[in-house]
């Protein structure tokens, strides 16, 4: 089989001259020799708008700043389980003619037949899903298109999800169109009985019975809440989930009324609840006569492809993040006294780091007003949680307790990394790859005053 060559911004990579899939106005390719774990996808019409370069390209430096070096395994994290373009390859006029994507394992399947498997492996699958949703809203990205279309999933080495229609995410704080389509992937994915548990039943009404009103959104961390609740049950708890011979009666299809969004469209569906679809769905070619319909891209069948951004022997999987839940919390819960709950669950680890400078995350009060939301105490609640899932062993403190800092009534998310002094703390934000506006130094104390605690990242 011949080959071609392309030479992107950050190197060159060698692949199949063959078309291995189309889709998406876009041409997919194979890599070769050392770039068999890449997929070069090339687009029909180039990317020429400065806008849209621009946003494609701060994508490509979030992919590789998650996969440094070609060294971190597909799937092992949130993160890393979004197949980011890591390199562009342009035109003479600086236009994006293409793409190069990690290669999506062989076995992997389309998010829409997860629906068909048992109930435990579901919710694993879906907890996964919900991760990679928290961790783009956590991060400023949004994609605005995003349906089950946009996801594969597999069983093995562990129950995952990879998120595959990443190119068209962009920097953005409006996510209200990817939470809709958060519900709806729920919704398809766990058909729930009327016994089923509590926590996934009240959040699939909240989230799809008001669906153009951004009040009664369910954040993805509250999704990965609720998931992880069930995964704890037993397996025979779990299966209040319908199985998989049995269907909840399908949506029936209504003509939709003007919304804030173009993305959605309303649908009414079983047990009187209304859906949000989401359209501008991407259909992808199957690959190398693949029985599985739906797929982006796969990695072949080659023996030797372990299903690793760029095969290697030496390469392990890092084990998955877990998250130990001190407060448990209901979709019912009043959110303040969940906040205090929990701060009061975090306050023994907190005052140990008294007296030292930590990595402050987070710091928001009831009026807060950031990125366009403006906070109240289900907010703040939410934005911890969020946080929570990217980092699970951050801490809640409230103001109130220190008296390094200025005024009362906030609630502060910081990390149990304590540090002689500020520059140390920031040095370890740097390492983290956190942005100065989410990550700089605060002092504990209950005797220094606000005057010269905090130290922010130039």
């Amino acid at each position: 089989m011949s080959e071609f060559r392309i030479d992107g911004r950050h190197g060159s990579y060698e692949f199949d001259d063959a078309v291995f899939a189309t889709g998406g106005g876009a041409h997919l390719f194979h890599g070769r020799g050392r770039d068999f774990g890449l997929v070069y996808q090339r687009y029909l019409t180039p990317v020429r708008n400065p806008e849209s370069r621009r946003k494609l390209l701060s994508v490509v430096d979030v992919g590789r700043t998650v996969f440094p070096g070609r060294a971190v395994a597909l799937g092992s994290s949130p993160q890393a389980s979004v197949c980011w373009p890591t390199d562009v390859e342009l035109d003479s006029a600086g236009a994006v003619t293409g793409v190069v994507l990690p290669r999506v394992p062989g076995d992997a399947r389309p998010l829409a037949s997860l629906r068909t498997a048992r109930a435990d492996l579901r919710v694993s699958v879906l907890i996964r899903v919900a991760e990679i949703f928290a961790w783009l809203s956590a991060n400023g990205l949004a994609h605005g298109g995003l349906s089950e279309a946009g996801f594969v999933w597999r069983e093995a080495p562990s129950p995952g999800a990879l998120l595959i229609d990443a190119d068209r995410l962009q920097p953005s704080h409006d996510h209200y169109n990817d939470w809709h389509a958060l519900a709806l992937i729920m919704y398809r994915g766990l058909p729930l009985a009327p016994e089923s548990p509590a926590p996934l039943t009240e959040l699939l009404h909240r989230a799809l019975s008001n669906p153009l009103s951004e009040k009664g959104m369910v954040s993805p961390a509250e999704w990965v809440h609720a998931l992880r609740e069930v995964s704890r049950l037993p397996p025979a708890a779990q299966q209040p989930l319908y199985p998989p011979q049995y269907r909840p009666h399908q949506p029936a299809m209504v003509q939709p009324s003007a919304s804030r969004s173009s993305y959605v469209v309303a649908a009414v569906v079983a047990l009187g609840l209304l859906v949000v679809l989401v359209g501008a769905t991407v259909t992808y070619a199957v690959s190398r006569g693949s029985a599985t319909a739906g797929t982006a891209q796969t990695a072949g069948t080659s023996p030797s492809d372990p299903g690793y951004y760029v095969p290697d022997p030496s390469t392990t999987t890092p084990a998955p993040v877990t998250t130990t839940e001190t407060v448990p919390a209901t979709v019912d819960a009043d959110p303040e006294a969940v906040l205090r709950a929990q701060a009061a669950a975090d306050y023994p680890q907190v005052e140990a780091l008294a007296g030292q400078w930590v990595p402050q995350l987070s710091s928001k009060a009831v009026g807060t007003q950031d990125n366009g939301i403006t906070y109240d105490n289900a907010a703040i609640l939410a934005h911890y949680r969020q946080l929570k899932v990217l980092r699970p062993t951050a801490l809640l403190l409230s103001s109130a307790d220190y008296s390094t800092f200025k005024n009362a009534g906030y609630w502060v998310i910081v990390l149990p990394q304590g540090y002689s002094s500020g520059t140390a703390a920031n040095a370890w934000c740097d390492a983290a790859g956190i942005d100065a506006d989410n990550c700089f130094a605060k002092l504990l104390s209950h005797t220094a005053g606000p005057q010269g605690a905090t130290l922010n990242r130039r």
